[in-house]
């Protein structure tokens, strides 16, 4: 098998050599295991190994009927994962109905949506499970984690919607998403294991760096056309600029808003489709969805081209539904754009910008609030030379979050009053991270390898972060005292 490369064999056909290592962890034997009938013990011997076996072993014998290999065991695994979800958001629908409490309701919707993406993601994991040449192993192991955290994410956040509610719900639901999320976190492990084995076989080449993961501070999943459409000649005014759409508030591009823009963008597009944002202020809210991918949205500066808006916790809704400006398609680039949250700090948390798109970059922007500005929700996000202002857990999310700047850029933090406190070196290529206690979304979640596309979790982040060279100026709506709301 060394020096050939495995094109045709599927990754399902692979884990058949990872069941190998999970037949090895078997327990004592005996006759009572003898008398099993071959799909229990091979169900047994599949979900050993596993965090959460008992929640296992009782999905496959519902769904596996009388599978006995890993590649069975393993498609079955994934099918019972999403039908537990599927019960959930069932469930929601029905509690939804049934409840008065504002709050609760706007959670239950939550569910309803984060789930949806849950099933999605665990889906696109299935399907690249069907085959891939050993060469592209790496970027498709990193794919998978990166999804399957992201599931993990969607069910976390659902259930983080309930606080403050004032009804049986949050109880429920958390039921009903128990064997899902540890299945979901079984299914990792199995990645995980799949990865170890085949690193084990030491094959040509499987080592080898697909791309430097620190090439001036750009994350490996960067394509060289999106580095180029970070590079200043895609800047407004430079020889060769042409959006494909215009937007200003003045009416002098094709639309005077962002989401009429929005309405006329291709669906599911495989290449860039630039948006161009004049100079303004842009008072809408804005949310990019989930078939809108490879969108570029280019503005005059971080303080000339400004969304606002002004959303909060203390709206009755959830701190998902706060933001100004949310992300959900893939491949989503930005540059030149602020956004802000204008809540003001007596109105707990109030996001400014909510990303899960996957593969997405960020340039010259800034964005500003108190609470809970930057949520890096899910997948593999990038920001550079970008500047955010916050006091309390101003970035949190699940995401991946990798920040760049150049070599002389410094990391600033500010106390509420935006005046600056002290500052420290921010070497290019460092991770986002919120440096604060870094506790989990929810409590029950485990291992960092069970965490594998997470690294910007919520913190007791206080104060400003920028990764840009140029100090982050105090917000043009913000004074010394509370925050206009």
């Amino acid at each position: 098998m060394k020096g050939a490369v495995i094109g045709a064999s599927t990754v399902l056909v692979v884990l058949v050599i990872a069941g190998v290592c999970f037949v090895s962890f078997k327990g004592h034997g005996g006759k009572a295991e003898g008398e099993m009938s071959t799909s229990v013990r091979s169900i047994k011997s599949f979900c050993q190994p596993l965090d959460y076996r008992e929640t296992c072993e009782r999905a496959l014998e519902a769904t596996a009927g009388n599978a006995t290999s890993t590649t069975d065991l393993t498609k079955a695994i994934f099918l019972a994962t999403s039908d537990r979800i599927e019960q959930a958001v069932r469930e929601s629908a029905v509690l939804n109905a049934l409840k008065n409490d504002p709050r609760t309701s706007a959670a239950l919707r939550d569910c309803e949506e984060l789930l949806d993406y849950a099933i999605d993601d665990l889906k696109i994991t299935f399907d690249r499970l069907g085959g891939f040449q050993m060469a592209n192993f790496k970027t498709a192991v990193n794919d998978l984690r990166t999804w399957l955290s992201s599931a993990l994410t969607y069910q976390e956040t659902c259930l983080d919607g309930f606080e403050n509610t004032t009804t049986d719900a949050a109880d429920k639901m958390r039921r009903a998403l128990n064997s899902s999320q540890e299945l979901t976190e079984n299914i990792l492990a199995i990645v995980d294991e799949f990865s170890e084995t085949l690193a084990s076989l030491d094959l040509p080449g499987f080592h080898r760096r697909l791309l430097a993961d620190n090439y001036r501070g750009v994350p490996s999943w960067m394509s060289g056309a999106k580095r180029r459409q970070l590079q200043a000649s895609a800047s407004p005014g430079a020889p060769g600029f042409k959006p494909d759409v215009t937007v200003a508030a003045d009416g002098s591009g094709d639309f005077r808003t962002i989401n009429e823009a929005l309405a006329r963008v291709p669906r599911k597009s495989a290449a860039a489709y630039v948006m161009y944002v004049k100079a303004g202020t842009y008072r809408e809210y804005v949310s990019v969805p989930r078939n809108v991918t490879n969108l570029v949205v280019i503005g005059d500066g971080a303080t000339r081209t400004v969304v606002t808006g002004s959303k909060s916790f203390t709206m009755n809704i959830t701190t998902k539904d706060t933001a100004t400006m949310e992300v959900i398609g893939n491949g989503f680039l930005m540059r030149g754009v602020g956004v802000e949250n204008t809540a003001g700090a007596r109105n707990h948390q109030a996001v400014a910008l909510r990303v899960q798109s996957d593969l997405s970059a960020f340039y010259e922007c800034r964005f500003d609030g108190y609470q809970d500005t930057l949520y890096t929700h899910t997948s593999r996000q990038y920001y550079r030379d970008c500047v955010v202002t916050g006091t309390i857990d101003f970035i949190f999310g699940n995401a991946a979050a990798r920040r760049g700047g150049r070599p002389a850029a410094r990391s600033s933090t500010t106390a509420p009053s935006s005046r600056t406190r002290s500052s420290s070196p921010a070497p290019a290529g460092s991770r986002l991270s919120s440096g604060g206690r870094g506790r989990s979304t929810r409590a029950r979640s485990t291992s960092s390898r069970r965490s594998a596309g997470s690294s910007t979790r919520r913190g007791g982040c206080r104060g400003s972060a920028t990764s840009a060279s140029t100090p982050a100026t105090t917000p043009r709506w913000r004074t010394a005292g509370p925050a206009p709301t």
